[in-house]
C-alpha cells in the first residue's frame, strides 16, 4: 500500500463521533498535494538504508502538520485565501468554524501518529518528535507564520523563510536522521540542511510571486541568495555522508516548474 493509501485509511478509521470532522480533514490532505515533506523525508531514510514501519507514522504526523497550517493559513483572519490547489479551502467548503476544527484535529492527530511511530521505534523515536514538534511549533512553524503576517508576503525576511517553510524541512531531515540512529551532531546538522534548502525554496517563490504581480524586483536580491543557500544546503548535506537520491531529489525540487 503506497503512502497516500495507507493515510487515507488511517484517517479512514478514526473513530470520531463526528463524521462532518473527518470528511473536513480527509478533504484538505488530499486536494492534489505534491507530497514534498513525505518524500523527502523517505528519500533521506532510503540514503540511510533505514526500512523501519515508524517511518509511515512520521511521514503520516508530517503531513498532517502541514495540512493543519494550510487550512490555517487560508482563514479570513490570516491569508483570506477562498481557493487551495485550484478547489475550495477548506473554511470555504465546511465553514470557518469546522476548519478551524480540522485543523486541530489534524494537529493532534500528528501527535498520536508520532508517538506511535516512537513506540516502534523507541531509540530513535523520541529524539524525531522532538525535531518535529520543535519544527511546527514555537520556535518553528508558528513562529514564522507569527512573523510572516506581522511583514506581509513576499517579504524577503530570512528569519521567516527559516521558520515558516525551512523549520518543517527540517525536520524532514533530521527525524530521518534520528530513525537511522545517528548522533545529535549529525542530526542538527541534517536540521539545518532542511532549513537552507527552505531558504532556497522560499526565495525563489517570492521572487516568481512578485514578478508574476508586476512589481519592481531586482533578481539578485531573491534569486543570488536562492543560489548561495543551495550551495550551503548541498555542502551541509556532503558534510555528514552521502545522498545520491536526496541530492537528486533537491535537485528537483529547486527546479520545479512554477
Amino acid at each position: 500500500m503506497n503512502f497516500d493509501a495507507r493515510l487515507k485509511a488511517y484517517y479512514e478509521a478514526i473513530p470520531s463521533a463526528a463524521d462532518e470532522l473527518k470528511e473536513a480533514m480527509i478533504y484538505s490532505l488530499f486536494t492534489g498535494g505534491k507530497r514534498v515533506r513525505p518524500t523527502l523525508f523517505y528519500t533521506v531514510l532510503k540514503d540511510f538504508g533505514y526500512e523501519g514501519d515508524a517511518a509511515f507514522y512520521f511521514a503520516a504526523a508530517m503531513e498532517s502538520i502541514h495540512t493543519y497550517s494550510l487550512i490555517h493559513d487560508d482563514l479570513p483572519a490570516m491569508d483570506d485565501d477562498d481557493f487551495r490547489r485550484g478547489k475550495p479551502s477548506c473554511h470555504k467548503a465546511y465553514g470557518e468554524a469546522l476548519a478551524i476544527l480540522a485543523g486541530d484535529g489534524l494537529l493532534s492527530q500528528a501527535a498520536e501518529l508520532a508517538a506511535e511511530g516512537a513506540s516502534l521505534d523507541p531509540e530513535g523515536g523520541i529524539d524525531a518528535m522532538k525535531y518535529l514538534f520543535k519544527a511546527a511549533g514555537t520556535t518553528g512553524m508558528v513562529d514564522g507564520q507569527v512573523l510572516d503576517i506581522r511583514a506581509g508576503a513576499s517579504s524577503g525576511d530570512e528569519v521567516i523563510y527559516k521558520r515558516k517553510t525551512g523549520a518543517l524541512l527540517g525536520a524532514c531531515f533530521a527525524m530521518a536522521g534520528a530513525l537511522a540512529g545517528k548522533s545529535k551532531e549529525v542530526n542538527d546538522t541534517l536540521y539545518r540542511v532542511g532549513e537552507t534548502l527552505g531558504l532556497s525554496y522560499q526565495f525563489q517563490d517570492d521572487y516568481f510571486d512578485l514578478e508574476e504581480d508586476g512589481a519592481e524586483v531586482i533578481p539578485d536580491d531573491y534569486l543570488l541568495k536562492a543560489r548561495e543557500y543551495t550551495e550551503e544546503c548541498l555542502s551541509l548535506l556532503a558534510s555528514v555522508g552521502q545522498f545520491k537520491e536526496t541530492e537528486a531529489l533537491i535537485d528537483k525540487i529547486l527546479k520545479r516548474d512554477r
